[in-house]
Formats: structure tokens, sequence, C-alpha cells
């Protein structure tokens, strides 16, 4: 079982003297959101450079006319599974896949249109959650979708870096299932912290579109946490 990553990491937050250690032992997990989202049947064709998933961490983190210090978000965990239905044009693919990114300040209020809104839900439950005044990380309505049927359109550029990739150069024959889970809980790797205005991605190469025939959907489970607000510090 893993141990809070804030207990681990070796981070200036960390090693902050104000901070009680009891803060680090009380409730941080709890602190934290499940995303989850499937598409539907996305078309044949899709082309290259094609969002099918995009999660803005809100711009609005100082919700409830509170006055913070941003403090990040941490991708914990992404599990991304594709499932074949309709086959492709080739049963096996050089290079077909699909790259997870991830980019800092793409531009304010980042949405995007013609997906379907996933679902966020908060991990702390009952008379023990936040009050709504309390700052949200991350925003449902169009700020956290998945592809319907074809791409998502962002309100704004954005050039991510790449941290992952879901291999599918052998996933063309219909029914084929390609499942792969990222771990970022600071024991397998370190977790990213995504700041406010920062978008996390799910795309088509920029060089390669899928095939002409082929149809597809995909499935998004991912784990994010943040700090309770004990550690919100008015500047």
């Amino acid at each position: 079982m893993g141990k809070n990553i804030y207990q681990q990491l070796d981070s200036p937050l960390a090693r902050t003297p104000q901070l009680p250690p009891d803060n680090f032992l009380s409730g941080v997990s709890q602190n934290g959101f499940r995303i989850v989202g499937q598409s539907n049947l996305i078309a044949a064709g899709l082309t290259a450079d094609s969002l099918v998933v995009g999660i803005h961490i809100s711009d609005d983190y100082d919700a409830g006319n509170l006055t913070h210090y941003k403090l990040p978000v941490y991708l914990e965990r992404l599990e991304l599974t594709f499932t074949c239905i309709g086959a492709f044009t080739a049963p096996i693919t050089a290079g077909r896949r699909l790259e997870i990114g991830m980019q800092t300040n793409p531009g304010s209020d980042l949405t995007f249109t013609g997906g379907l809104d996933l679902s966020v839900v908060e991990k702390m439950f009952g008379s023990n959650s936040q009050p709504a005044t309390l700052p949200r990380p991350i925003d449902g309505a169009d700020q956290c979708q998945i592809a319907d049927t074809g791409a998502l359109t962002p309100s704004d550029s954005i050039s991510p870096s790449l941290i992952g990739l879901l291999p599918l150069m052998h996933a063309g024959t219909a029914g084929a299932v390609v499942n792969k889970t990222w771990v970022f809980d600071a024991e397998e790797a370190t977790p990213f912290a995504l700041s406010d205005r920062s978008v996390l991605v799910v795309r088509t190469p920029v060089s390669q579109a899928m095939d002409a025939a082929g149809t597809w959907q995909l499935t998004l489970e991912a784990d994010f946490q943040y700090l309770p607000s004990s550690f919100y510090v008015a500047p």
C-alpha cells in the first residue's frame, strides 16, 4: 500500500517549518478527486494531433472569494483502456499510438467542446467533505472532457509536452483491448504537479492519424490529490 506522497517528497513544501507535522498524517489523502469517463464510438480516420481527452486545472482556483497562494494538484494515477470495435485498415500498423501530454498555462479559462463531460468525484464524502466555498482545483462542465465520436476542440491553442504513450501498433483487430496504468505515487515515480491553468491531454500523434478504417472507444480513470485547506496561506 502506498504511503502519503507528502511524507516522501523532499520538497520545500514538505520542509516548511510552520506546517505542523500532524497535517501530513490527517486527511491529506482524502483531499482528492477521481475522474472517470468513457468515449462514445470514435469514428474512423481520426486526424493527427486530435485531442480525445482534455483536463484543465481551473484558473478559478481561488473560488469562494478566498485569497490563497495557489498550490498544485498532483496527478497520482492514470489508467487508459483502448478497445477496438470495428477492425482497422491493418491489424498491425507501425507507430499507431495515443500520447499523453501536459502543459502549464496554455490560456486562461481553457475549455473544450465536442466531447462528453468526465465525472469528477471528490474523495471525501459526507459531513467531513470540504464546504463548497473552499478552492476547487478541478472543474467539470467543459473543462474536463473525453471524446464523443470525434476530436475535442480546445478554446485556445496548446502544445503539451509528452509524458506518456499508449502503444496501439498491434491493436487493429476488432475486440482488441490495450490497457495501461501510470502510477506517480512517489514510490514508482514522482507525482506530476499541475499548477493552475495546467492541462492534461490525450491525443493522436502530431505526425500520424488513425487508420482510415476502424472504430474504437477510450476509457479513462485518474486520481488527483491536492492539499487540504489548512495548507493554504494568505499572501
